[in-house]
């Protein structure tokens, strides 16, 4: 999974697998951490990319409505653009 550091306030970067359909998020306040969403679509994928705040994109249009895992993994065992 290749991450985008982005703007955010509460996000530091965000990535997407298109094979797996996972969406990967790494919060700025817990960087050693990456909550990845199932069985996300790459167009909600697109449009949170693009969004004007992706803060408010994560929690009105994907909590709650994607399960996810939180795992341990390191941020730099990810690729970054």
């Amino acid at each position: 999974m290749i991450f985008k550091k982005v703007e955010s306030v509460i996000i530091h970067s965000i990535g997407y697998d298109s094979l797996s359909e996972n969406l990967g998020v790494v919060m700025n306040k817990s960087s050693d951490q990456v909550y990845v969403y199932h069985k996300f679509p790459i167009d909600e994928y697109i449009r949170f990319i693009n969004s004007e705040s992706k803060g408010r994109f994560l929690i009105y249009e994907i909590k709650g409505k994607y399960k996810f895992i939180k795992t341990s993994k390191s941020v730099e065992e990810f690729n970054f653009e």
